[in-house]
């Protein structure tokens, strides 16, 4: 039996620039994962068995398929991709029974975490099949995962969820997407992703918190979409504060990695304000003026930087406090605002695979 354990993401620094290659962004990882387990049969079935959406699938090894349009998909996509690899590589390949769950973290009532399970199961299901087969290179794994996920999303993102839940929290910039819209399967296998991470180091002492919006949620492709609609008909601008804003960016990581924390909270601030100006110019809500007083009175009440992370628009909040007494006193804060707080906390390590009998 394998069970491989991918975590959860938040992204901190890098929301829509991100998408842009080369630009930087840092992203989390967090304590809260998506767990998949595999034990091995002596026949050609797959099992699938995930509890959480009440879902049991049976199919074969010749017979599973793409699919888009039902919860399963991502699990259905990464074993039919890392399936398809191993028959390219002419392994030899049975069955097995899978069983995916995630933990409490990812499901908020009345909300959504916004800590990115699709993409934690889709590295779970990859690195369980994978090391089923006695494989274990991590950037094979990444590239396989990358490619299920984004054909379960019907699009290449810039896979910085993907990157976290295999490498753990990481400075990221993202692949050339054309490396993932190839048609040859042969070819696909064969490619390089050409994304970048590095290991970013977080102050001793800062302190995460997080916490969704009870009502509040924006369709991340939607906002997306609205954003590339105004780069197509405002390119000179957008590419002009995408300029400014990834520049903040990476002086935030820079000054985060060297611990000169006046700085990092100049340029996150900055960052937030650009992102916060894209959104009006694009006409979407990454950070509207109800949210700015809610991060405004969140620094007043134990916050040391806070912002809505990855595509904004009310998901969720987040906010690094620079004691645990400042993380006290923010919860209470944000619990008395109607929120509802993630157990969650920053973690540097990425996916864990263990085997047992």
């Amino acid at each position: 039996m394998i069970t491989a354990s991918a975590p959860g993401k938040i992204l901190l620094i890098g929301g829509y620039s991100v998408l842009e290659r080369p630009n930087f962004a840092y992203v989390l990882a967090v304590d809260a994962y998506v767990h998949a387990t595999v034990k091995p049969r002596k026949d050609d079935k797959i099992l699938i068995d995930i509890p959480q959406f009440k879902i049991t699938i049976e199919t074969t090894t010749s017979e599973i398929g793409t699919q888009n349009n039902i919860p399963a998909k991502f699990v259905l996509n990464a074993i039919k991709i890392v399936l398809d690899y191993l028959k390219f590589k002419h392994i030899s390949v049975s069955g097995f029974e899978i069983t995916t769950q995630s933990d409490k973290q990812f499901s908020v009532e009345g909300g959504k975490s916004g800590l990115g399970s699709s993409a934690a199961v889709t590295v779970a299901t990859v690195a369980a099949i994978l090391k089923l087969f006695k494989i274990t290179d991590i950037d094979l794994l990444h590239t396989l995962a990358q490619y299920a996920h984004a054909l379960s999303q019907g699009k290449v993102g810039s896979g910085f969820d993907v990157a976290a839940s295999c490498f753990g929290s990481v400075g990221y910039s993202r692949y050339s997407p054309e490396k993932l819209t190839i048609d040859s399967l042969g070819k696909l296998f064969e490619t390089e992703l050409d994304y970048d991470v590095m290991g970013v180091n977080m102050p001793p002492g800062f302190k995460l918190l997080a916490a969704s919006f009870p009502k509040d949620s924006m369709s991340t492709t939607f906002s997306v979409n609205k954003v590339m609609e105004f780069k197509k008909n405002n390119k000179n601008n957008y590419l002009t504060i995408m300029d400014k804003l990834n520049e903040a960016n990476e002086e935030a990581i820079d000054s985060l990695e060297m611990e000169d924390l006046n700085s990092f909270v100049k340029f996150f601030e900055e960052g937030r304000v650009l992102t916060k100006e894209l959104g009006k110019l694009a006409g979407v809500g990454i950070e509207t003026d109800e949210h700015t007083k809610l991060i405004e009175e969140s620094k007043q009440n134990g916050a040391f930087v806070c912002k809505l992370p990855g595509a904004g628009g009310g998901d969720s909040i987040v906010a690094l406090c620079k004691s645990e007494q400042d993380k006290i006193n923010l919860k209470k804060f944000w619990k008395k605002k109607g929120l509802k707080i993630l157990d969650v906390n920053v973690i540097s390590s990425g996916l864990r695979v263990e085997t047992g009998s």
